[in-house]
């Protein structure tokens, strides 16, 4: 397994366990913890090891406990604090300075109430020892904030919180060095403390002084301070890799100092002792620990940004690739791509395309999904003019597709027409060639320039008939037309809408726009009446497309529908075919509907699927009822749970109401239905949207009213009936005298 293998199976590993302990936070409740431990400190755990998803998903369990009398307030604020860290790790990744200084300014103040509500508790201590930290941090987002601004009134108020911030956080670890100076002689753990202690101070002078202009001498006064904090570090804890962290700060101070060969000796110390540390293999290649890898790629790139400023690239160059050609797996290591980006930038300045070009793309083959892939095409897009032969069609045009991502539209057409060139021969010239176009569309479409984006579209499919893309060219080349109708009322666009419809659906049946322009054909036959035709197009769409399950419930009504027409035309025996063959269809739909249901999240889709299950149910409950199938209580099974289900539905429920009243009526279970009606019109407080059940019900009893009247010793029970019959009646017809 190669490296990038294993980070890969990692971020499975981790996303798999979080889905775990995340799952089990509903029955923990049922406990004071969430998987059986101290919640707060595995948080911190997690944390402190990297995994904050994992700890955020600690905390999200926790809010389920958090109410529970049972669950330990401690806990809960331990997992709280670790989600104030968090919170800071995930402020400094902002790259707008003034959102990173609020949010951090927003964290700072929640650790400072921490501290002030629970000052003698481990979690109150361990805040207060990690509040300098986020001071520094507020620090250094004010310093770019103050870069970024160019009003004096900001740019003020921005200097005093920057003053501020850097003030509080050296005073807090001069206190903390005063703390643990004696006890650390005594207690490893003291000793630990005071050497982040004395490295943080370091670092936040130096961030301090970068607070001021170059040269200032507030600056120079901070920096000197910063390299001699840095140099006590070293004098106790030289043999410590902080000790090695704090040299690349001294050298990041002596380049702030305008001494930039003092800078890279400071960087090419820490470079050779880690070397001499630890083994190289048959190649001369040294295998560091990650942690050192990471420090030793981030020194070289330092080495490497100087030295080009210095305008020194033959030796920036070598630098780079000292470090690639002597490092096991540079890639893995935290800057290893950004010195290899960097290599590839001071090649194509120096002129150098055909070496950056190769460059660029080590970078696309290593990381082909990432940031530096994307980095490495953007690279290509300097070069495709003079050296497109460096980069193949299908790199140039994942190079458009990035820049078009990026909204980067006429570089990214320029980009699609270079790919589109290069195509021209190639083995996979009618994919290249297809998404070429299909992406040129897309921007002039972005661009609201429909005629180009619609005949761009019609391009695609008439060159690339064969290629990937171009059934979704002509999806979108039937949308724009469909716009431009819409637009200029023109019969040419609503023909040639019509016509890449169907040249979509006989060429490309399983496209998933293809269903869509099925059911739209299908429905017009609908509502022509024609509906053995319809279910036949309905019925044509395909099982994998995403209109499948609304489809075959459609096909199932307009059966049903076909075979109401032929019992109302007194031709029962041939109805009788259809019926079956509508269960059948009706009885798939509900099956294909809850499959989809239970794969999607999206609620359009989902609201979709609830119409298309609504029309199953009912007109598979129909279906039951009728005289040649006459199987009235499946009917009853079949809407059991719809008044749940349709319940915020006025019209869905006085449908299946009427269905369930003619059910029980041909059961002779009218009493039961009448009861069951007046229950629920004791839950409804509108009643308008149970008119037409209302009546349907009246009809029954009126009709057995009728029966009763003619039959010796019934006439109170036949008054009893009409009475009944009338209340409905006049239920029923409410809506109309209400709108008089």
């Amino acid at each position: 397994m190669t490296g990038l293998e294993a980070m890969h199976q990692n971020t499975i590993m981790r996303t798999a366990f979080l889905g775990l302990f995340l799952l089990a936070a509903p029955a923990a409740a049922q406990s004071t913890g969430i998987l059986g431990r101290d919640d707060g400190e595995f948080a911190r755990q997690l944390y402190a090891r990297g995994w904050t998803d994992l700890a955020l998903g600690v905390g999200k369990a926790m809010e389920v406990l958090e109410k529970d009398p049972k669950t330990d307030p401690m806990s809960v604020l331990e997992v709280r604090a670790v989600g104030l860290d968090i919170k800071l790790d995930l402020a400094r990744r902002e790259t707008d300075p003034i959102k990173r200084k609020q949010s951090i300014a927003e964290v700072i103040a929640a650790k400072e109430k921490i501290v002030a509500d629970f000052p003698r508790s481990p979690i109150g201590r361990n805040t207060r020892d990690n509040l300098p930290d986020a001071y520094r941090q507020l620090g250094e987002a004010l310093t770019k904030a103050l870069a970024k601004s160019t009003d004096a009134s900001e740019q003020a108020m921005l200097r005093g919180e920057g003053e501020s911030a850097f003030e509080r956080a050296e005073t807090e670890l001069k206190q903390r060095l005063e703390d643990y100076r004696e006890k650390r002689l005594d207690d490893p753990a003291a000793d630990v403390q005071y050497m982040n202690a004395l490295f943080n101070l370091g670092r936040t002078q130096y961030f301090h002084a970068l607070f001021y202009p170059a040269g200032d001498q507030h600056a120079e006064i901070l920096l000197g301070m910063a390299i001699a904090t840095f140099e006590d570090l070293g004098l106790d804890y030289g043999d410590r890799l902080l000790n090695f962290e704090a040299i690349h700060h001294i050298g990041l101070s002596h380049k702030a100092l305008g001494k930039g060969d003092d800078a890279l000796g400071d960087w090419d110390y820490i470079i050779d002792r880690l070397r001499e540390g630890f083994d190289a293999d048959a190649r001369g290649r040294t295998q560091f620990p990650e942690e050192v890898a990471n420090l030793v790629s981030k020194v070289v790139l330092q080495k490497v940004l100087l030295l080009s400023e210095l305008n020194r690239t033959p030796e920036a160059l070598a630098a780079a690739d000292d470090f690639w050609t002597k490092t096991v797996e540079p890639e893995l290591a935290g800057s290893g791509f950004a010195i290899l980006a960097t290599k590839a930038d001071l090649q194509i300045g120096a002129g150098d395309t055909t070496a950056g070009g190769d460059t660029a793309k080590r970078l696309i083959e290593l990381d082909p999904q990432g940031l530096w892939g994307n980095k490495g095409r953007e690279l290509m897009v300097k070069l495709i003019g003079n050296t497109g032969s460096k980069l193949g069609p299908a790199e140039i045009l994942r190079v458009a597709q990035n820049l078009l991502g990026d909204g980067r539209l006429e570089q990214s057409l320029v980009a699609a027409r270079q790919a589109l060139s290069a195509a021209k021969g190639n083995a996979k010239e009618q994919d290249i060639g297809s998404n070429a176009l299909y992406l040129m569309g897309q921007i002039y479409r972005k661009q609201q320039d429909f005629h180009s984006a619609s005949l761009i579209w019609d391009t695609t499919f008439e060159r690339y008939p064969k290629g990937e893309a171009s059934p979704d060219a002509l999806a979108s080349a039937m949308d724009c037309y469909a716009s431009l109708n819409a637009r200029e009322k023109r019969p040419f666009y609503k023909t040639r809408m019509q016509e890449r419809g169907k040249t979509l659906v006989g060429t490309f049946p399983n496209h998933r726009a293809a269903g869509r322009v099925q059911l739209a054909d299908a429905r017009a036959l609908k509502e022509e009446g024609k509906f053995l035709e319809a279910a036949q197009s309905f019925r044509s769409v395909q099982p994998n497309t995403a209109n499948y399950p609304e489809a075959q419930a459609q096909a199932g009504s307009c059966l049903l529908r076909q075979g109401q027409n032929l019992v109302s035309e007194k031709k029962p025996d041939q109805a009788k075919p259809l019926f079956a063959e509508a269960e059948t269809v009706l009885t798939k739909a509900l099956t294909e509907i809850a499959s989809a249901k239970s794969k999607s999240l999206d609620q359009a889709v989902l609201d979709g699927l609830s119409k298309s299950e609504y029309l199953a149910l009912t007109s598979l409950a129909r279906l039951y009822i009728e005289e040649a199938v006459a199987k009235p209580d499946l009917a009853l099974k079949t809407l059991e749970g719809t008044d749940e289900r349709f319940g915020s539905d006025s019209g869905a429920i006085e449908g299946i109401w009427q269905i369930r009243i003619r059910a029980l009526e041909k059961l002779g279970r009218i009493d039961e239905a009448v009861s069951l009606f007046d229950g629920l019109l004791t839950k409804q407080t509108d009643r308008s949207g149970l008119s037409g059940a209302a009546g349907v019900l009246a009809r029954s009893l009126d009709t057995r009213a009728v029966a009763l009247s003619k039959t010796a010793g019934k006439a109170q029970l036949a008054k009893d009936s009409w009475r009944k019959s009338v209340a409905y009646y006049r239920l029923s017809i409410q809506p109309m005298l209400d709108d008089r």
